[in-house]
């Protein structure tokens, strides 16, 4: 798995670049995951979940550090093919 975490202050376009990505992908931009929303254990099972219905890209908006850990901590466990785009909390 390739991981792109994607860093930078407020409003400084880092979300309109995971919908760009999204666009080029062939998706809508409501395939972003809103990491907010989900626990480090839950957003690994939804990027498992889409892995089997055969994306081989996955964006997560808004992640926080402990979440990119987790991240970072599954690269091991999945494919090659797949390439996650998460952009990091504001900040961290």
């Amino acid at each position: 798995m390739q991981l792109n975490v994607i860093r930078g202050e407020r409003a400084t376009g880092k979300t309109t670049r995971l919908r760009q990505l999204a666009a080029e992908a062939g998706h809508d931009e409501a395939v972003i995951i809103a990491a907010p929303h989900f626990s480090e254990f839950d957003l690994g099972l939804l990027i498992r979940g889409r892995l089997h219905r055969g994306h081989k890209i996955v964006l997560i908006d808004d992640c926080s550090p402990e979440q990119i850990h987790q991240l970072e901590k599954l690269q091991p466990e999945l494919p090659d093919s797949l390439t996650i785009h998460a952009v990091a909390q504001a900040g961290s």
